[in-house]
């Protein structure tokens, strides 16, 4: 993600990007027409430390806009310029946690009148300027890799909010959407129910494994979906190990069979066992059918000439 803005105090904007393990600073010159291209860091290719996001705006409230730049590894680095060249003022790694990419902004999130750094990993980690270095403020609770990340007015109140994502997850977790607000209360009570464990196998009528498909569980109660997440190399089963207690419509699907419903029960500390037996819609009949008559001529081909 390349980032636009006035990075070297002349009052024009340049381009900062990252390419070929590099960060780069793109300043347009007049009489060339073309492009003036700085180096500002070389990236260390044994870390797979590979340059995502570049955001050029004023993180330590100096009135100067710094490069903040987030990695593939879970990691951010804050450049200066001194007047003569770049300098690398500020460099923070998460050990242990998701790759950071994209998911780094820059704005006042706590309405003190003061920017924070904001940078995604598992987490969300909030930095801001102490007049020495930057020093992390707080940690907010998500899960799954984040990698975007935006600061902005999101309900027109005059402060900003903090929204992120995750665009990779672990098995039994949700892909995850969330707005952060300071000060904000909820009425919302966290659930007594408890939680319970889902699996769920998939097959055709003749007891095969089907894979590629999905499912879903709808709580009848607090009108919500969950995603059931396939198995890593156990063909064809779906699982999740924190499906709140209660009432649900478990719905399955696979390309060419016909979707199938049921309805089942969660119960807290338990796990519900569930199997599907497909039927092929008539488009995907005709492709099983295909598919075997192939395989039936190869076999004979093949029996034939020994």
């Amino acid at each position: 993600m390349a980032g636009c803005g006035d990075v070297d105090d002349d009052g024009e904007n340049e381009i900062v990007c990252g390419s070929g393990l590099k960060v780069w600073v793109l300043d347009w010159n007049k009489q060339t027409k073309s492009f003036d291209s700085t180096v500002i860091k070389e990236c260390d290719p044994d870390a797979w430390q590979y340059p995502f996001a570049c955001v050029c705006k004023d993180s330590d409230m100096d009135g100067k806009n710094e490069i903040n730049v987030g990695y593939s590894t879970p990691e951010i680095s804050v450049f200066k310029w001194d007047g003569n060249k770049y300098v690398e003022v500020f460099n923070k790694y998460w050990e242990g946690e998701e790759s950071l990419i994209e998911a780094l902004d820059v704005g006042d999130v706590d309405d003190d009148g003061v920017n924070e750094i904001c940078a995604g990993t598992n987490l969300v980690h909030i930095l801001g300027w102490d007049g020495t270095t930057y020093v992390e403020e707080d940690v907010l609770p998500t899960w799954g890799g984040l990698a975007v990340m935006n600061i902005g007015d999101c309900d027109n109140d005059g402060h900003n909010e903090i929204h992120c994502g995750s665009v990779w997850i672990d098995q039994g977790e949700d892909y995850m959407a969330w707005v952060y607000k300071y000060g904000w209360e909820t009425n919302n009570e966290p659930s007594e129910e408890g939680k319970g464990r889902l699996k769920v196998t998939i097959q055709n009528k003749l007891d095969a494994s089907l894979g590629g498909g999905s499912v879903a569980a709808w709580n009848l109660k607090t009108k919500t979906w969950y995603d059931i997440q396939p198995i890593t190399n156990e063909w064809g089963s779906y699982y999740r190990y924190n499906l709140p207690a209660g009432e649900y419509l478990l719905r399955a699907h696979v390309e060419g069979y016909k979707t199938q419903e049921t309805n089942i029960v969660i119960e807290k500390g338990k796990e519900t066992i569930y199997t599907f037996s497909l039927q092929p819609t008539p488009r995907g009949r005709v492709a099983n059918n295909i598919l075997f008559n192939l395989i039936e001529k190869i076999l004979s081909h093949y029996y034939t000439k020994k």
